[in-house]
């Protein structure tokens, strides 16, 4: 049936395993053959969620549009088969990404492993993905900013209650009608991919990810092989190309934010950001301190080379040049003007003729 298309053993790293099948394009435990469980139209799930259509289906789960008939809203409903090795790992993931109540995640409302079907419930996003705004064109220096600040921002809150995301890419950021920010997959993406923290830890792996939305928002075109469908950078010299090097006209403070963040330069003067929060300071200093992170982002006309202009408010002006490092004091803060000599006088010069 349809868990048996396409069973063909895919490429890990340069090698071939057989810990997972292939189901349609997305991976599926080798275990769960011939055991998919199929939700219709129509079906009620838990005598509460009417399910109404298919949205996707990937990593072996099914996302659908249900209705909440108890609370009488639309919700996103996610089914899997109870006897799925991750089931248990993906509803304490679920659980526990609950927790972190900052409104830039879509929230989870519901989990439960039971039969014929486990299932997550979160709340419906309208919008687009970040993904799908970008396959027009990258957006300008402003919004990939304050969309990628929005994000770092809330990955930080998320870390300061112990959860993480790891698997962070364009198709798992979303653009509300209205401007909103909101970021799917906390802590269950993970789960789903079999993703684990890198030895230099999950805050590292998260700011990466940022740097890795920024370098997308900024050229278009996203840095490594993620499941977004934008199209993967050439690189130069088998280095990564900053940003400057592949969309001229990118604000060189933003290419360095992106650079230091994924850690692909090889002159940088500063070592990689060890956190999103220390990348979402990064990017209030380059749009300035007073910057609202919730303001709407993008409306209409967001893409950079198209020629629209973004509709976003107006950054306050800055004096002088952002620092990007966190030890470098805000742009605004006040100049320390040199201790009055008084009558003290001046030195002489080698050039200065005497009398």
């Amino acid at each position: 049936g349809d868990a048996a298309r396409g069973a063909s053993r895919p490429s890990v790293a340069g090698r071939t395993t057989s810990a997972h099948l292939r189901w349609g394009t997305y991976p599926v435990h080798a275990s769960m053959r011939g055991h998919v469980v199929r939700v219709h139209p129509g079906d009620r799930i838990d005598g509460r969620y009417l399910v109404y259509e298919q949205t996707d289906e990937n990593w072996g789960v099914v996302g659908w549009r249900a209705r909440d008939e108890v609370l009488g809203r639309y919700v996103l409903l996610t089914t899997f088969h109870p006897d799925d090795p991750r089931a248990r790992s993906l509803v304490a993931s679920a659980r526990d990404a609950a927790n972190v109540t900052d409104h830039r995640f879509v929230r989870v409302l519901d989990a439960h492993i039971d039969r014929p079907t486990g299932f997550l419930v979160r709340e419906w996003t309208t919008g687009q993905t970040l993904a799908d705004l970008l396959g027009s064109g990258p957006l300008d220096d402003d919004g990939a900013r304050t969309i990628c600040q929005n994000v770092a921002e809330a990955l930080q809150r998320a870390h300061d209650k112990g959860q993480h995301h790891l698997c962070l890419d364009p198709s798992s950021v979303w653009i509300t009608p209205d401007g909103e920010v909101r970021v799917r997959g906390l802590g269950t993406a993970a789960v789903l991919r079999g993703v684990q923290p890198s030895a230099a830890g999950p805050a590292r792996d998260d700011a990466v990810g940022v740097g890795r939305l920024l370098y997308a928002a900024l050229t278009g075109k996203v840095p490594d092989q993620t499941s977004s469908p934008l199209p993967v950078v050439s690189m130069v010299d088998d280095h990564l190309p900053a940003p400057r090097q592949v969309r001229a006209g990118v604000s060189p403070l933003l290419d360095a934010v992106a650079v230091r963040a994924l850690g692909s330069g090889r002159t940088h003067r500063y070592p990689p950001y060890s956190t999103p929060g220390e990348v979402a300071d990064a990017l209030r200093r380059v749009g300035g301190e007073d910057v609202d992170a919730r303001r709407p982002v993008v409306t209409t006309n967001h893409h950079a080379r198209s020629g629209d202009v973004v509709d976003l408010a107006t950054p306050p002006a800055r004096t002088r040049r952002p620092a990007l490092d966190p030890a470098v004091p805000a742009p605004n803060a006040p100049i320390v003007e040199p201790a009055d000599r008084g009558t003290e006088p001046p030195r002489r010069r080698p050039w200065m003729r005497m009398a």
